[in-house]
C-alpha cells in the first residue's frame, strides 16, 4: 500500500456492543470483547464491516511474532540454518509438524440456536504492542468487560483476534444470564507428501500431460497437465482491480508469471515448484509464491499454480515437481 492510500484510508466505529463473556474453544478460554460496525473510507468508498473481537493466549503466534522480531533487528540471526536446509527439506519439514487448532480456525458460531458464519480473520498480538488495540483494550478494562483475571495474564502470550462476521449478530442478547454458544472449527488440511519429477515443455498442450499419484488409501488419483507457460497479469483483466504497485513487486511490466494449468480431483489441492527452488536454500528469494492458485476460469475445472517469475520471451523447457497435496 503507498503512502497516500494509507493516509486516505480511515476507519470508524460506528456502533458497539460490549459483551466480556468467556467462552471456551477446544478446552481453552477465550474473552469475547466486543462487538463493533465499522466504517472504512477506502479510495473515497465506503465500506461497511461488522467485527467480532476476541481476546485469547495463543503461544504459537506469539512465538511466530517474536521469531519475525528477531529476524528484524538481527538479519544474520538463523543464517547458518538457512544454509544447511534447501526450500525442499524446509516444506517437508512443516508437512510433518502438527498444525494446533485454535481461536482462529472458527468457521461459525452457533449462538442461541443460530449460526452466525465468519466471513474474514485478522490477528495481532499484544506483544507488538499495537496502539489502537491497546487504547481500545483500555477503554475495554475500564468499562470492566476484562476482569483482574486477564489483566493478569502475560502480554507476550496475549492475541486478538477479529472476526467478520454477519450483521444479524448484533440482533443476539448477550446479556441474558444463560446464553447457549458454541463454534464450529476448521479442520485442518492435510499436506501428503509426493515428490513427483516431471520434465515439461512450455506452451499450452493440444493432448494433456497426463500421469496419476497414490491417494492416502493407495487409490489411484488422476492428474491432467494442460500447459506450462508464461502469462501477462498485466494484461489480465481479472487483475485489473489489483494493486499494481504491489502486483509490480511480484513481476516487472517485462516478466511474466510461470503457471501450470492441470486438472484433478475437486478435493485436492497440488502443490508443484520448479525443482530449482526447491533444490535451493531456505529462505531464498522467491518472487512467485506472492501468487499461488487461482482458477483458469469461472466455469473451469482447471486450476492455475504459479511456479516462477521469467523473461517476457521465456520459452525453455521446465523441470518441475509435484511436491505435496492438500486435502
Amino acid at each position: 500500500m503507498r503512502l497516500g492510500e494509507l493516509l486516505d484510508s480511515r476507519q470508524q466505529v460506528s456502533r458497539e456492543r460490549l459483551i466480556g463473556r468467556e467462552i471456551e474453544v477446544m478446552d481453552k478460554e477465550a474473552l469475547i470483547l466486543a462487538l463493533q460496525e465499522v466504517e472504512t473510507v477506502e479510495d473515497g468508498e465506503l465500506e461497511m464491516a461488522v467485527r467480532l473481537l476476541i481476546l485469547h493466549e495463543d503461544d504459537e503466534f506469539a512465538e511466530d511474532t517474536a521469531l519475525r522480531g528477531r529476524w528484524s533487528e538481527d538479519d544474520d540471526w538463523g543464517e547458518e540454518e538457512e544454509r544447511e536446509q534447501t526450500n525442499r527439506q524446509q516444506l517437508i519439514e512443516s508437512m510433518e509438524e502438527s498444525e494446533e487448532i485454535s481461536i482462529s480456525d472458527i468457521d461459525a458460531f452457533i449462538i442461541g440456536g443460530n449460526r452466525y458464519e465468519t466471513l474474514a480473520m485478522y490477528q495481532i498480538g499484544l506483544e507488538e504492542q499495537p496502539y489502537e488495540e491497546i487504547l481500545m483494550l483500555k477503554e475495554f478494562a475500564e468499562e470492566g468487560i476484562i476482569d483482574d483475571e486477564w489483566l493478569d495474564r502475560d502480554v507476550e502470550s496475549l492475541v486478538i483476534t477479529e472476526y467478520e462476521v454477519e450483521p444479524e449478530m448484533f440482533e443476539v442478547e448477550w446479556d441474558v444470564d444463560i446464553l447457549s454458544m458454541e463454534v464450529e472449527i476448521q479442520e485442518p488440511a492435510e499436506e501428503v507428501l509426493v515428490g513427483k519429477v516431471l520434465e515439461c515443455s512450455c506452451g499450452h498442450y493440444d493432448v494433456p500431460k497426463e500421469f496419476s499419484i497414490k491417494g492416502r488409501q493407495g487409490e489411484e488419483i488422476t492428474v491432467k497437465i494442460y500447459g506450462v507457460y508464461p502469462h501477462n497479469i498485466w494484461t489480465d483483466a481479472a487483475c485489473l482491480n489489483e494493486d499494481f504497485s504491489e502486483l509490480e513487486e511480484i513481476c516487472r511490466r517485462d516478466e511474466r508469471l510461470l503457471l501450470v494449468e492441470y486438472s484433478t480431483e475437486p478435493q485436492l489441492q497440488l502443490n508443484f515448484y520448479t525443482k530449482d527452488y526447491l533444490d535451493s536454500p531456505a529462505y531464498g528469494e522467491d518472487p512467485a509464491r506472492g501468487l499461488l492458485l487461482f482458477p483458469a476460469s469461472e466455469d473451469s475445472d482447471r486450476l492455475l499454480c504459479v511456479v516462477d517469475v521469467v523473461p517476457e520471451d521465456f520459452d525453455g523447457d521446465v523441470e518441475l515437481e509435484l511436491l505435496s497435496y492438500l486435502i
